[in-house]
Parts: structure tokens; sequence; C-alpha cells
């Protein structure tokens, strides 16, 4: 009988991109090779352009775990968090934006607590949007708080 191997945090590596759009089957098969070349376990995508409940999905068989939150009207925005088939990720309470700029996911990995989360900055008014998002985060939060995304700002 094969011995399983535990999973052990300290394996997670961490990918962040703004993808400016992913409506074309091309692009979407160029993050998974991207993906699958950088060994990401964990992926935060920004910008997908993704709209509402009639996106496409962006799982495979690489990464079956996908959380998004999308503009419901328009392709505009859009957030993404992947996780690769190796990591035993446990959701355990998520909370979306409406508008596509941020989620986060809270969740176990192994018996270890992990916040996730995936923001995107509007172009104007960063700074308003940072701290309603961060204040948000901050009783959403528990565990290890990982932060990815793109603030549009310098």
């Amino acid at each position: 009988m094969a011995a399983t191997r535990a999973f052990a945090p300290a394996q997670l590596t961490y990918w962040s991109n703004n993808v400016q759009g992913l409506n074309s089957p091309e692009k979407r098969a160029h993050l998974h090779r991207r993906l699958w070349s950088a060994k990401a376990s964990v992926v935060f995508l920004q910008e997908t352009h993704l709209k509402g409940g009639d996106a496409p999905k962006l799982e495979n068989r690489r990464f079956p775990l996908g959380f998004y939150a999308n503009h419901p009207d328009t392709k505009k925005a859009g957030v993404a968090i992947l996780f690769a088939h190796s990591v035993p990720f446990q959701t355990t309470q998520a909370l979306a934006d409406p508008n596509g700029r941020y989620l986060f996911l809270r969740g176990t990995i192994a018996d270890h607590e992990y916040t996730f989360a995936c923001l995107y900055g509007p172009n104007r008014k960063q700074h308003t949007f940072i701290r309603q998002a961060l204040a948000k985060l901050e009783k959403f939060r528990g565990g290890l708080l990982i932060v990815a995304g793109d603030l549009n700002m310098p």
C-alpha cells in the first residue's frame, strides 16, 4: 500500500497577475500554461473582465478549485482566486464584491486557517477603495492573511 504524503503549508507558492481580460479561449489556455510552468499553488487574478453568471470558468484539471467576483452586467473589473489540485483548501466563508473589485476567502489547508484576499483597485479614488476594502477584510479575516492584487497606484 502506498503511503499518502501530507501537505505542508510551507509548500504554498503564490502567483498574482493583472490578466487584462480572459474572455478568449487562447488567453485562458496561455494563462494555464504559465501557471503550470510557474508551479503556482494559489493564484490571484485581477481584471479578468468576466461577466456575471455566464462567464467562462477558469478551472481545469491542474486548478480544479476557483472562486470569482465579477461585475454582474458588464465585462469590467473582476478578480479570481484559483487553487492547484495539490492544495487541499476547504472553504469556510467567502465574501465577493458585487462589482468585482475584491474577493475574500477564509478556510483551512491541512488544519491551518488562512484568509486569502484578492484586490483590484479602481483607476480613481484608490485610497477610498483601499480604506473600505481593508475595513471589510479586517472584520472578515481569520488565521494567516495573504493579500495580493493590483491597487492601480504606485
